[in-house]
């Protein structure tokens, strides 16, 4: 009988630490930040296509084209606006 209160005693205090840590985990993780806005969009037609397109920044032209499946939201991360 003592053995189970033992095994119940250690597991409890073994959870009451889990939860502890995973607090303090919590609480110290900063909060995500949204990527940066991106300029106002522009609309080019080419052989009977819309191509969107977005002109910032200063220097030479750099052109990012994303693959199947993604967007210009690709782009408006951190290391882009780096380029401006």
């Amino acid at each position: 009988m003592r053995r189970l209160e033992t095994k119940r005693r250690r597991a409890l205090v073994r959870l009451l630490v889990e939860l502890a840590l995973s607090l303090v985990v919590l609480v110290e993780m900063e909060p995500a930040q949204a990527p940066p806005s991106l300029p106002p969009e522009k609309i080019a037609e080419a052989l009977g296509q819309k191509i969107h397109y977005y002109e910032a920044g200063q220097g030479p032209n750099v052109i990012f084209l994303h693959g199947l499946g993604g967007d210009a939201g690709m782009w408006a991360g951190s290391w882009v606006v780096g380029l401006k």
